[in-house]
């Protein structure tokens, strides 16, 4: 039986991201805050204590803070479906879950859109 765990990256600061549906927005780069859960097997890199036994979160990290920036989205729907689709492919994991914040949209205050998506077999 598989043991899974999860491995949360939280309080991911992402700059220079264009994001957003007003004219500046696509023009001037900004911050997101992205938290992304990834829930994998974990038992044989907890018994074995090797990095290649489970999902490198460093990787994870720049490949998130990569596609942030790689091009203009116009809402944070697209940017989360774009970031849990790509980890899903890339890292394998079974599920996972991406939430991407812009600070600041609601003046005061913090927008959020979070989408949770698994491997289709």
């Amino acid at each position: 039986m598989e043991r899974l765990g999860w491995i949360h990256l939280r309080g991911l600061h992402v700059d220079g991201v264009r994001v957003g549906v007003y004219p500046h927005e696509e023009r001037s780069a900004q911050s997101v805050v992205v938290d992304a859960s990834l829930a994998s097997p974990i038992g044989a890199a907890a018994d074995q204590e090797r990095i290649d036994a489970t999902i490198d979160y460093d990787a994870v990290a720049r490949r998130l803070r990569e596609l942030c920036r790689a091009r203009y989205y116009p809402l944070l729907e697209s940017l989360c479906e774009k970031l849990a689709a790509a980890l899903l492919a890339e890292f394998g994991p079974e599920r996972v879950r991406v939430e991407v914040a812009k600070p600041g949209a609601l003046a005061p205050g913090t927008v959020s859109v979070a989408v949770e998506r698994e491997r289709q077999r």
